[in-house]
């Protein structure tokens, strides 16, 4: 046979766990159990336009070339279906389910200010940032004036706050952010 194959008021059926073929390229579709359409030799499924459905999954990565448009909306500490879910608000901000409710996606650190004392070294514990937020005194022996040190410990994650002593005296304060 060649040519077209058509039918009008009827439908072309195969049998079994056969379907549709090109032979030219090896793909096409079959279906070997009562729920599924496959493609045929896993070949991949390309249409400029619109893919819809109830629901799609990935078994693997899932990459989008444009933007993701989520259209549901939810509210930030009501109850969500499965925790790592993605929504956002009315507004467009990000929400992520955590433990069965709906939280915004955002930095909110706490912020801790630290007081120094003189000639003392002050551990800050374990911080995501810190820095001098003040320093006074009259220390003047050391080309910078007033000497004040904040550091992480690599090691161990934990910041320290220096108040280096020279012939005056020095406050150092610090913030904190965690």
């Amino acid at each position: 046979m060649s040519g077209d194959i058509k039918s009008t008021g009827g439908w072309i059926t195969t049998q079994g766990n056969k379907g549709w073929m090109n032979e030219t390229h090896g793909g096409g579709f079959y279906m070997s159990d009562s729920s599924w359409v496959r493609s045929l030799n896993n070949k991949g499924i390309y249409t400029a336009g619109e893919i819809r459905g109830g629901q799609l999954r990935s078994d693997g990565d899932a990459s989008v070339a444009g933007i993701l448009k989520l259209d549901q909306i939810n509210v930030a500490d009501t109850s969500c279906p499965t925790n790592g879910a993605v929504s956002r608000t009315v507004t467009g901000a990000p929400l992520s389910c955590q433990s069965g409710l709906w939280r915004e996606i955002g930095f909110s650190p706490t912020v801790t200010f630290f007081k120094g004392e003189w000639s003392k070294q002050l551990n800050l514990g374990k911080q995501m940032f810190c820095s001098i937020s003040r320093v006074t005194g009259t220390d003047t022996t050391s080309p910078d004036k007033l000497r004040c040190n904040v550091a992480m410990n690599v090691a161990t994650g934990d910041w320290t706050l220096t108040q280096n002593i020279g012939i005056g005296f020095n406050y150092c304060d610090a913030v904190c952010f965690k």
